[in-house]
């Protein structure tokens, strides 16, 4: 069983001086860099667990998050691997597939395994529920190259 989620909460949605900012007209929503999006909004409480093995437990960039998850599901059926490092710190989570199943370690000991299958369906749930959420709240948004190129690479259809 994978849980792959995340938390809402309207207080992390944007950084305290951009919420300023934008009340101010100075920047809008649409044209804030795509390193900004990916690392500095929505810094949700996230939840990844395979089985009974923990690898995020805290809060967690989502738009860098789903960026990485949209690798995964793109590199590990062509080469077999792929893996997520945090900007934020040395943590790096590792994926092996080996034959229908995946393999995921942690840099801090964590092991777990689940049917490769099950974890890009769960991790395309992830984006899909992520990008939903924030274009509802954020509607300027869907338009955002951050959030094409996720699509883009995960091979999700989203209007």
């Amino acid at each position: 069983m994978i849980t792959l989620s995340f938390t809402p909460d309207k207080e992390r949605d944007i950084p305290h001086q951009a919420t300023k900012a934008i009340a101010r007209n100075q920047i809008n929503l649409e044209s804030v860099s795509v390193t900004d999006l990916r690392y500095g909004y929505f810094d949700y409480p996230t939840v990844f667990r395979v089985g009974a093995q923990s690898f995020i437990s805290y809060p967690t960039p989502i738009v860098d998050l789903m960026y990485c998850l949209a690798l995964c599901v793109r590199e590990i059926p062509v080469g077999g691997e792929s893996d997520i490092d945090f900007t934020e710190n040395s943590y790096v989570i590792r994926f092996v597939q080996s034959g229908g199943f995946l393999e995921i370690t942690s840099s801090a000991g964590g092991y777990a395994t689940c049917p490769a299958d099950l974890f890009y369906t769960e991790a395309r749930k992830f984006i899909y529920a992520g990008i939903s959420h924030i274009a509802a709240e954020y509607p300027v948004l869907q338009r955002h190259a951050a959030f094409r190129e996720i699509k883009r690479i995960a091979g999700i259809q989203l209007s």
